[in-house]
């Protein structure tokens, strides 16, 4: 969904929408709904990074071929926020005690317990990490090392997965790997902003790409993304993309 939307806003910006506009804004009308079942938060913040990314790329051109776009999403996001006040939207009271209560947003006692878990997980990441910080205590171990430290704690306890990508390849595979790795993200994002100047369609899609794998940095501060398809799925179509714009270049140069 969220490749979907940002691919659909940077179209939309460039004014070389794909679609039928009925069935875009009738996807974007939807779009709060969707993201409010999703019952993610970091998704959230997903969905915001191609808006704001499409507004910097084609300055006020993109803010004016936007402006629909963000009406429609204003309303939706009143009229989700409105019928979940009221109690009309049918939701797991834990989902919606994740997302949308105070108390959960001030981080007091009645934080939702999945957070305490993750907190629970990214403090013992650290710590193990603090052990071997150049190459990491070694991919997979993770695990193991937890259920050392809870040997003797409920079997609920030990998790597999630390859910932020960063710290993830930090704990593993140290500064080495999460240098090697970020600059391989670097590397793919500056080759697809450089090469995404234009109004050709592969260009928009370049952009597209670049903002996909921006959402996607953004989402895995949050979550781990490595083990999933997706993520090397759209990293392997932004090395494609460039590829065929150095070919270009070097057939005309």
């Amino acid at each position: 969904m969220v490749a979907t939307f940002a691919l659909l806003i940077v179209y939309k910006a460039a004014g070389r929408l794909p679609i039928h506009p009925k069935i875009y804004y009738g996807f974007i009308a939807l779009l709060p709904l969707l993201a409010f079942y999703n019952e993610s938060r970091a998704f959230w913040v997903a969905l915001a990074v191609p808006v704001v990314g499409a507004v910097a790329l084609f300055k006020m051109d993109g803010l004016r071929g936007l402006r629909s776009s963000l009406f429609i999403i204003a309303i939706g996001l009143s009229t989700v926020l409105t019928l979940n006040h009221f109690n009309l939207l049918h939701r797991s009271s834990v989902a919606h005690h994740r997302v949308f209560t105070q108390e959960t947003l001030l981080g007091s006692q009645t934080l939702y317990p999945g957070d305490v878990q993750r907190l629970r997980v990214l403090s013992d990441s650290l710590e193990f990490w603090k052990k071997h910080p150049i190459e990491g205590i070694g991919l997979g171990s993770f695990l193991h090392l937890q259920n050392q430290k809870y040997a003797d704690s409920p079997p609920n306890i030990q998790f597999s997965i630390i859910d932020s990508t960063p710290l993830w390849v930090l704990t593993e595979l140290g500064l080495i790997g999460i240098v090697l790795m970020g600059g391989f993200y670097v590397v793919s994002l500056y080759t697809l902003n450089r090469s995404g100047s234009g109004q050709t369609d592969m260009a928009t899609l370049r952009r597209g790409v670049l903002l996909i794998l921006l959402a996607f940095a953004a989402m895995s501060l949050f979550h781990e993304l490595l083990y999933t398809r997706f993520i090397w799925f759209f990293l392997g179509l932004a090395l494609a993309v460039s590829r065929e714009e150095l070919e270009r270049v070097r057939a005309n140069p």
